[in-house]
């Protein structure tokens, strides 16, 4: 039995007005693909000392973008992102609906401070019962350390918790291995082969649960 639904938050709850990575790639001019950045921006470690933006364009110059009107161009974009991030219209309704049910709702992202003050003030304070981000717990998805805060908090089955997410590679599989249940989201009718479910909108969880 269900007891648990964990989401993932971009792609999945919200997102910004436009694919600030793909952006970034495109601008910096990075000959590789979108996930092999995400990923590789995640890994690199930079100065605790510096704000999110200023890691950000740390990275970027740790990748080999040092031309300065390039990285003020990503900084722009950054903060455009930032500043316009939004919600999916059937987020609320079916976190609210969810919630009637009686599920716990958390939250496990891979996210900086400067934008979960950003998005959170977009939900009711009391939607998620917990909130668990990688700039916290030192630890980002495909990570496993950053499921298992979840899983040890509460100490309940593996089985009776419930992952959903966008991404097969970050999301999907980590949770999987841990014996979680699986829901992808794809608003292009994408179809996951490893998730026990596949949706195209959160609406269709009403469904599930």
């Amino acid at each position: 039995m269900v007891k648990i639904i964990a989401f993932d938050m971009w792609q999945t709850l919200a997102d910004y007005p436009f694919n600030l990575y793909e952006e970034v790639l495109r601008v910096a001019k990075l000959s590789m693909k979108l996930q092999e950045f995400i990923i590789k921006k995640g890994k690199m470690g930079v100065s605790s000392d510096l704000n999110d933006k200023d890691r950000f364009l740390e990275k970027m110059k740790v990748m080999g973008v040092t031309d300065k009107e390039i990285l003020k161009k990503i900084s722009d974009l950054y903060y455009k992102a930032h500043e316009n991030i939004f919600l999916y219209e059937d987020a609320l309704d079916t976190l609210n609906y969810l919630k009637c049910k009686g599920y716990v709702l958390a939250l496990i992202t891979n996210v900086d401070r400067y934008a979960q003050e950003r998005v959170l003030q977009l939900f009711p304070k009391d939607i998620f019962d917990t909130v668990i981000t990688s700039f916290e717990i030192g630890y980002k998805k495909p990570e496993k350390e950053i499921f298992l805060a979840l899983s040890e908090k509460y100490d309940i089955d593996p089985g009776e918790i419930v992952m959903v997410g966008d991404t097969e590679v970050i999301d999907i599989l980590p949770a999987l291995r841990l014996g979680w249940k699986t829901v992808f989201i794809n608003c292009k009718g994408v179809v996951s082969k490893k998730a026990d479910y596949t949706i195209s909108s959160l609406r269709e969880l009403t469904k599930i649960f």
